[in-house]
Order: structure tokens, then C-alpha cells, then sequence
């Protein structure tokens, strides 16, 4: 059997599971160090460090990966994930009993991957937001945080259809900048 050759949704789903799934802010960096490259990691803890971060640490606890749905850009070696997850959210500190919890969240991100050794890790994560072409856009998301190397802002838009990221399908779409992407 032949063994598949560049970025793969397993190297998708390691990352992304760790990335997204923690106990708290900060909890699972031993998880996803070993997926980012240095420098990567580096900028994800500052930005965990940040005071805006700082403020909700404890306040937001329990992060769980519900569903993800990957596009593959094998020729960049980049991914576009849309993570589905819940979490709970604490009115006071340390109350469990007033928290909200299994509050839904979703977020999507680009990830752009570099070959180290054997494995592909992760050099940038852009929080992006996907449209079906459908919709009329006609404001700016500010509030939309990069976490990219080179702290460029970003958003991009691809047109595909949903389907579960366990499913192997070759479906593939262009999106605005050429680059073709598996749904998986």
C-alpha cells in the first residue's frame, strides 16, 4: 500500500483537538507545543498573556471539541477548519453551580503548515470567516484577532458545502485566491 504524501487531515486534527480542547486558558499548551514551530508557539502564549485574555482566565473553562469540519490546500500545505465546540462559562468565580454550561461555540481558522523532520507543525493560525458567496458583506470585524507570524490582518471567504470532517470525500472547490481545497 502506498503511504500518503503531504499535509493530511490526521495532521489537521492533531493540532486543531489540542488547540481548541482545555480546561482553561493556557492548560493545554503541553499538548499543541509539539504541532506549532517555535516561533509559532512563542506568539500563541503572548497572545494568551495578553490583558484581555488574562481577564477570563478561570471565567471560561471546560473547552471541548464537538465537531470540526477541514478543507486541505495540499499544494500550500494550509487548512481551513471550522471548529465546532462547548464550553462553560462562569457568572461567578469558582460557582459551578450559576455556570452556563455546554455553551456552543464556532470558530474558523487558516492553518499553515511547514514540513519539520517527519511531521507537518503549524506556522500561522489566521481566525478567518467563511461566506457562501450568498451573502452581502459590507462591514469589517474588527474584533477578529491574527495570530499569524507576521501579525497580518486577514479574512477570506471560500465556497463549499458542509460536510463531516470524518468524511472522505474528494469534493474540492477553488477559492478567491486559486487555491484548491478537499472537504473532508
Amino acid at each position: 500500500m502506498v503511504k500518503p504524501t503531504g499535509l493530511q487531515v490526521s495532521d489537521v486534527k492533531k493540532f486543531s483537538l489540542a488547540y481548541f480542547t482545555k480546561k482553561d486558558l493556557g492548560e493545554n499548551r503541553n499538548r499543541y507545543k509539539a504541532a506549532m514551530t517555535d516561533a509559532m508557539y512563542t506568539q500563541s502564549v503572548s497572545e494568551e498573556q495578553t490583558p484581555a485574555n488574562q481577564a477570563y482566565k478561570g471565567m471560561v473553562i471546560n473547552q471541548v471539541v464537538t465537531d470540526e469540519t477541514i478543507y486541505i490546500d495540499a499544494k500550500n500545505q494550509a487548512a481551513i477548519v471550522t471548529v465546532d465546540y462547548t464550553n462553560t462559562q462562569l457568572v461567578d468565580p469558582g460557582n459551578l453551580k450559576t455556570a452556563l454550561k455546554g455553551q456552543p461555540n464556532e470558530r474558523t481558522v487558516k492553518l499553515e503548515f511547514v514540513k519539520q523532520g517527519k511531521h507537518y507543525v503549524v506556522n500561522s493560525i489566521k481566525w478567518v470567516s467563511l461566506s457562501d458567496g450568498t451573502e452581502s458583506d459590507d462591514t469589517t470585524d474588527s474584533d477578529d484577532e491574527d495570530h499569524d507570524s507576521s501579525s497580518q490582518s486577514s479574512s477570506s471567504s471560500a465556497s463549499s458545502q458542509k460536510t463531516s470532517s470524518d468524511n472522505e470525500s474528494d469534493n474540492s472547490d477553488d477559492d478567491s485566491t486559486g487555491s484548491t481545497f478537499k472537504v473532508w
